[in-house]
């Protein structure tokens, strides 16, 4: 659990951060859907091409990051990449630093699953909320009632996870206004996960 919680942080942060600088959600691929229909509806072509190019970035990254785990049995190395990528992304100071932070949110979003060992996502949390409100429900509902509970983890590691988001988030735009480089918060809280997940 506690690698799905910082992950949860990372894109939290990595997405508030990169509304922030650069207009666009960086793992939050719904949020750029909406804001490309937005610029479409009202004939910004260019803005909507950019946000269709983002959420075609994050799709590329998360069939590279699935091919990946298919070949090669170290998942976790990928983290370092991730790393790599939000670092170089402060470096840079580049408007087109986006999508290597949309890039690294797909990536991330692709191996969560086999990193903390439950399937979950952490760059996109709605289906999360709806997973901890399910199961409370369950929990409401006297054991005789309650349907297989074996499909997913605990209860609590959706709740956890979804505030992780949200601090993260908050975080990330503390960063954002404060640091000269908001990005190496994240790519630390990546060193952490890289070094706990020794086993995939």
């Amino acid at each position: 659990m506690p690698q799905a919680i910082a992950l949860a942080l990372v894109a939290g942060y990595a997405d508030a951060a990169g509304f922030l600088r650069f207009g666009a959600f960086a793992g939050m691929m719904t949020g750029n859907t909406v804001l490309m229909g937005i610029a479409a509806a009202n004939r910004h072509w260019g803005e909507a091409a950019g946000f269709g190019a983002l959420i075609a970035t994050f799709f590329v990254a998360v069939i590279l990051a699935q091919l990946y785990q298919h070949r090669f049995t170290r998942v976790r190395y990928a983290l370092i990449l991730e790393a790599a990528l939000l670092l170089v992304c402060d470096l840079i100071k580049a408007d087109w630093g986006i999508v290597l932070i949309v890039f690294a949110m797909g990536m991330q979003n692709a191996i969560t699953t086999k990193v903390v060992g439950i399937r979950i996502n952490t760059t996109f949390v709605t289906g999360v909320l709806h997973q901890f409100g399910e199961g409370v429900a369950q929990l409401c509902l006297p054991a005789r009632l309650r349907p297989d509970a074996s499909k997913g983890g605990p209860v609590a590691i959706y709740g956890f996870v979804w505030g992780a988001y949200a601090v993260g988030a908050a975080a990330g735009a503390i960063g954002f206004n404060t640091m000269t480089m908001p990005l190496i918060p994240p790519a630390l809280l990546l060193a952490y996960v890289y070094a706990t997940a020794k086993s995939v």
